[in-house]
């Protein structure tokens, strides 16, 4: 039997706002990439942000 490497995946719904949707889809025209991909990609980066903050004053 082979692993399972892919990752589990859980759902999120967010409220965001017309400007806010319109700019993703702004860079999905010009990347290329699903909007579900560059909201994930966003939400990755901030997260680091915030915990290379949160250890740094540790």
């Amino acid at each position: 039997m082979q692993p399972n490497l892919q990752p589990k995946i859980a759902g999120l719904n967010v409220q965001i706002s017309s400007e806010l949707k319109n700019r993703f889809f702004q860079l999905f025209a010009f990347q290329g990439k699903k909007v579900s991909a560059l909201v994930r990609e966003s939400i990755e980066e901030k997260l680091k942000q915030i915990e290379k903050k949160y250890l740094r004053k540790k």
